[in-house]
C-alpha cells in the first residue's frame, strides 16, 4: 500500500479510535526530531465515505499540529467503516510507538469481549491483535462473567417480592461500607462505620490535543456533539442522493451532480470549522480576560488553534 497526502482539516479525531491520552513529553520529543529532519512513518487512516478516521498516529499528528506548518500529512488510507477503524485502533502501538499505559490492554479487551460480534473471535485472535497473551484475555473474560453473574444475582434478589419463594441460588455478596474498629465503654471491641467518606478521583476531561478542560468550559466543549450529529445527517443525505443517482432514478434527472458535490463539500467543511478543538492556549480558557484569538470564548477551532500555536512560538533568526 502506498502512502498518500491527506489534508489535516479532513481528518476525524473524535471517532472513538484514540485508546490513550496524549503524552505531552512524547509529543515534544517528536517535534524536536521532526525539526531535525527525522522522517516518521505515515499515519494510518480508514476512509468512511468522505470521512478520514485516524486510528494510529495521534502523537505524530499532534506534533505536526504544534509545528503548525503542514496543511497535509502522509498517511496509509484504507476504505472501511468507523467500526473497522475502532477495531484497528485496538491493535495500534502493540509493537511500536509509545508503550500503552497500565490498564489500557484490559480496557481494550473488555471492549472487544463486550461486543457481540467481536466476542465470537477466538481468544488467541484477540490476544494477537491487541498484543497480549491468550491467558490474559481468558482471565479478563472470566472476571467479566463473574461480574455479570453477580449482577444477575443482585438483580434477582432485588426483584424478589415478599412472600414469594426465593430462588435456590446463593445470595449476592454484600458489599460492606468501610469500617473501623472501636471500643465500647465496657472495653468490648466492635466495628462501626467509618465517618470518612470514600472519594473516587474523577476523570479529568481533556480536549482533542490532550489539554485539561477548565470546569466552566466542559459543557460548552461537549456541545460539539450537536455539530457531529449534523455532520452525520449530512453524510446520510449525500449517501441517499448518491444511491438514487447511481440507480438512475428519474426523480433526480435534473440534479447537477457537480454542483451538489461542491455544495456538500463546502457545507461539510464549514460545519467542521464550528467544532471546538482545544482550550485556548493564549488565555488558557480564562473567559474573564480579553483574548483576541478566542474572543473570550475560551475554546479554539482547529484553524485558530494552529494559528495561535504558530504565533506563540519564539521568533528566532532563520539559519
Amino acid at each position: 500500500m502506498q502512502a498518500q497526502n491527506v489534508r489535516i482539516d479532513l481528518i476525524e479525531l473524535e471517532a472513538g479510535t484514540q485508546q490513550r491520552k496524549i503524552d505531552p513529553n512524547l509529543t515534544e520529543q517528536y517535534e524536536k526530531l521532526m525539526a531535525d529532519g527525522v522522517e516518521f512513518p505515515p499515519l494510518e487512516i480508514v476512509r468512511d465515505g468522505d470521512v478520514y478516521i485516524l486510528y494510529d498516529g495521534f502523537h505524530r499528528l499532534k506534533a505536526i499540529l504544534n509545528i503548525g506548518k503542514a496543511k497535509s500529512v502522509r498517511a496509509f488510507v484504507e476504505k472501511g467503516t468507523q467500526r473497522d477503524a475502532i477495531w484497528r485502533s485496538y491493535g495500534a502501538n502493540n509493537k511500536h510507538g509509545c508503550p500503552r499505559p497500565k490498564g489500557t490492554i484490559k480496557k481494550i479487551v473488555t471492549a472487544i469481549l463486550s461486543d457481540p460480534s467481536w466476542a465470537k473471535k477466538s481468544l488467541k485472535t484477540i490476544a494477537d491483535h491487541v498484543g497480549t497473551t491468550r491467558d490474559n484475555v481468558n482471565h479478563i473474560q472470566k472476571a467479566m462473567r463473574e461480574a455479570t453473574k453477580e449482577y444477575e444475582q443482585q438483580k434477582a434478589s432485588s426483584q424478589a417480592v415478599k412472600g414469594e419463594k426465593v430462588i435456590d441460588s446463593p445470595p449476592p455478596p454484600v458489599k460492606r461500607a468501610s469500617t473501623v474498629e472501636a471500643t465500647s465503654s465496657r472495653g468490648k471491641k466492635y466495628e462501626q462505620k467509618s465517618q470518612a467518606k470514600e472519594h473516587k478521583k474523577p476523570e479529568i476531561p481533556t480536549d482533542s490535543v490532550g489539554q485539561e478542560i477548565p470546569k466552566h468550559l466542559v459543557t460548552l466543549y461537549e456541545s460539539r456533539s450537536v455539530v457531529y450529529d449534523l455532520l452525520r445527517h449530512l453524510q446520510k443525505l449525500k449517501t441517499e442522493v448518491d444511491k438514487h443517482v447511481k440507480t438512475r432514478d428519474p426523480t433526480f434527472s435534473y440534479l447537477n451532480e457537480t454542483a451538489f458535490k461542491a455544495n456538500y463539500e463546502n457545507l461539510r467543511r464549514t460545519l467542521k470549522t464550528v467544532i471546538f478543538t482545544a482550550v485556548c492556549c493564549n488565555c488558557n480558557g480564562d473567559t474573564k480576560v480579553k483574548c483576541k484569538p478566542c474572543g473570550q470564548i475560551g475554546l479554539l477551532n482547529a484553524d485558530r488553534y494552529r494559528a495561535v500555536i504558530e504565533e506563540l512560538k519564539p521568533k528566532g533568526k532563520k539559519k
